[in-house]
């Protein structure tokens, strides 16, 4: 009787477990070498501070090249977000969200 209960239940699990995940794979016809950009985030005196590729930059300007970014298509660069251990959440939370809005597909943190 247990047999029947356990090939019942994999006979409902197994079409569960067979379900594919697309997952989006880079293309080999763009350029190897993909773009990057690094935006810092730390505080200075009580005020955050943000900096691409090592030059300052407003909040605003940097919603601005993240738009600039995502009209590049596929050809977009890959962004980096590197937060000081002193920066709220909050202020790393606004540069991703910005750059979501903007349409950046490839924003991670780095180490």
């Amino acid at each position: 009787m247990s047999g029947l209960v356990l090939l019942i239940i994999f006979m409902i699990a197994a079409p569960v477990l067979a379900h594919r995940v697309p997952v989006p794979m880079p293309s080999s016809d763009g350029p190897s070498a993909q773009a990057r950009k690094l935006i810092e985030v730390s505080m200075v005196d009580g005020q955050t501070q943000y900096r691409l590729d090592d030059e300052p930059i407003a909040l605003s300007a940097l919603g601005a090249e993240f738009s600039a970014w995502a009209a590049m298509g596929h050809a977009q660069p890959t962004v980096q977000l590197l937060a000081a251990e002193d920066v709220r959440f909050e202020d790393i939370a606004s540069v991703l969200a910005s750059g979501r809005r903007a349409g950046v597909r490839q924003i991670g943190l780095a180490p």
